[in-house]
């Protein structure tokens, strides 16, 4: 019988919780906060400041995104942090990636919202275009933005053998 508390990687991957879909509803929690945030950003800029509906959507964008970033590499995906060594580059490596996803998944939500709105009423249209790209976001950044150590030592791993080859 395999104990959860022996297998360290059992163990990450049910966060400290001990619940097999913790990940996912942090994962929710965190979009959910992050899209109040930038909701309120926009509020601020537009509706307080009277600031211009362009700039201030791009803005609530950029901190929306970033603030996305850092909840969930701190958060839900806290178990998979760089090692000390590699700390900055993957950083910077994840925040990349992470951000390239989201540029690929903000398109599509876009486009996935026009064309469900000629059949289908707006708010049944803003669940699904939302609905799809979180999914896709999550698998996303669970393979290939927040891998585990495990991966990270693997690629190593296999680069050092390339090399000697």
């Amino acid at each position: 019988m395999n104990d959860v508390r022996s297998d360290p990687a059992q163990r990450a991957s049910r966060l400290e919780f001990g619940r097999p879909l913790t990940r996912p509803i942090v994962f929710a929690a965190v979009g959910i906060t992050v899209a109040l945030i930038a909701t309120g950003v926009l509020f601020l800029m537009v509706g307080i400041l009277g600031l211009p509906l362009g700039i201030s959507y791009a803005t609530q964008l950029v901190v929306g995104v970033n603030l996305n970033f850092l909840l969930n590499s701190r958060v839900t995906w806290h178990d998979r942090r760089a090692l000390r060594r590699h700390r900055t580059f993957t950083f910077l490596r994840q925040w990349f990636v992470f951000v390239s996803g989201r540029a690929v998944t903000i398109a599509l939500s876009t486009l996935i919202f026009a064309v469900l709105t000629v059949w289908f009423h707006y708010l049944i249209a803003q669940v699904v275009s939302i609905g799809i790209p979180a999914a896709l976001n999550y698998v996303f950044n669970d393979r290939l933005v927040f891998t585990s150590q495990r991966r990270i030592v693997q690629r190593e791993v296999d680069d050092v053998h390339r090399r000697d080859f």
